[in-house]
């Protein structure tokens, strides 16, 4: 499988007018996306990605290879400044993304709804706590954290973005086929 994904990410490279270095490029691409694959498509064409946020598993992160990904942030970005609505982008492949911190309002050009895009944090249940040491009434939190978004942005999906906190993220480009579209 991945001498498959390798030889494809080679004959792509100089399609795409990325020279590979020895076919450096090619193979980091297939050692970073070796695991990572769709996860949301259209139940009518698996071919298809649809856009859309969740929640991610800690089962999805390991099987995906999430860690692995290459990281891009908003910090310093012309484009997507906090506190600013981005100008309209359409996307001309699809993108899986998982939020490393931060958080950002995604408003689809088609309903013009913002969507929560955000980082994971405690679990704020909280319950009074009684302390040998401090006999008053205390607050402690409970449970645990909880884990950031995965947000899929399909080829050719209009939007624009309003950064509400710098957005840290992994990334994953792939093809129609599911595969690496680097």
């Amino acid at each position: 499988m991945l001498s498959h994904l390798v030889a494809l990410l080679a004959f792509q490279l100089p399609n795409r007018g990325l020279a590979p270095v020895g076919g450096l490029r090619a193979v980091n691409a297939a050692m970073n996306f070796a695991k990572a694959k769709p996860i949301h498509t259209d139940p009518s064409n698996p071919m298809k990605s649809v856009f859309k946020v969740e929640k991610a598993t800690e089962k999805q992160l390991a099987e995906l290879g999430v860690k692995s990904w290459p990281t891009w942030s908003t910090e310093g970005s012309a484009k997507y400044k906090t506190g600013e609505i981005s100008a309209l982008k359409v996307y001309d492949t699809n993108e899986l993304s998982y939020i490393i911190s931060g958080k950002m309002e995604i408003i689809p050009e088609e309903t013009g709804k913002p969507v929560l895009v955000q980082a994971g944090g405690a679990c704020c249940l909280r319950a009074p706590v009684r302390s040998p040491m401090h006999p008053s009434v205390q607050n402690a939190r409970f449970g645990m954290p909880t884990l950031s978004d995965f947000v899929t942005f399909p080829d050719e999906f209009a939007c624009r973005w309003h950064v509400l906190e710098t957005v840290n993220k992994h990334w994953f480009l792939y093809d129609a086929m599911g595969m690496p579209d680097v």
